[in-house]
């Protein structure tokens, strides 16, 4: 918003008179990210960000980059009225840094800077089955499973499910 002011004094000599007219202009304070919290870890492929509601803000811009300075990685810009964000899952990529921050938008051009950046890890992918392989024959009676996993952290435990069936 813009704002004009002018001054005069009253002192014991009478009333001066009014000072030139000075112009300055207001913004609004910039967006505060709520969740998920700076430097989450093994966050979903799909998951809800939020942030506080900036006062008589017509919507909001969100970014998501893989390095810091939002420089010429910025992977998703999206502008929309909400304080409130789920990603799609096709958007993120599994054991990935990733940067995000918020502004709200104004009518006439008007914007706030930018949010703090916070940042988040997604989770691993899955195990993958190395040996026997996808449908070989003639496995020994008691084989030998192994598995490889690609990604960090390394899991603390592993969960095993056996059936005779697909299903």
């Amino acid at each position: 918003t813009d704002y004009y002011v002018r001054l005069k004094a009253t002192h014991a000599c009478g009333i001066s008179d009014w000072s030139e007219t000075y112009m300055f202009s207001t913004v609004a304070p910039k967006p505060v990210l709520s969740g998920p919290d700076d430097d989450s870890e093994c966050l979903q492929l799909v998951e809800q960000f939020y942030w506080e509601e900036s006062v008589d803000a017509d919507g909001y811009e969100f970014e998501f980059s893989t390095t810091a300075d939002f420089g010429d990685d910025i992977i998703h810009s999206r502008t929309f009225s909400s304080t409130t964000y789920t990603m799609q899952s096709n958007v993120l990529d599994y054991a990935t840094e990733y940067f995000w921050r918020a502004k709200a938008l104004y009518p006439d051009d008007c914007e706030t800077d930018w949010s703090d950046v916070w940042s988040f890890t997604t989770i691993q992918k899955h195990v993958t089955l190395s040996e026997p392989t996808n449908g070989q024959s003639g496995v020994e009676l008691n084989p030998t499973l192994t598995w490889t996993i690609d990604t960090l952290p390394v899991p603390e435990n592993y969960y095993l499910q056996l059936a005779s069936d697909n299903g």
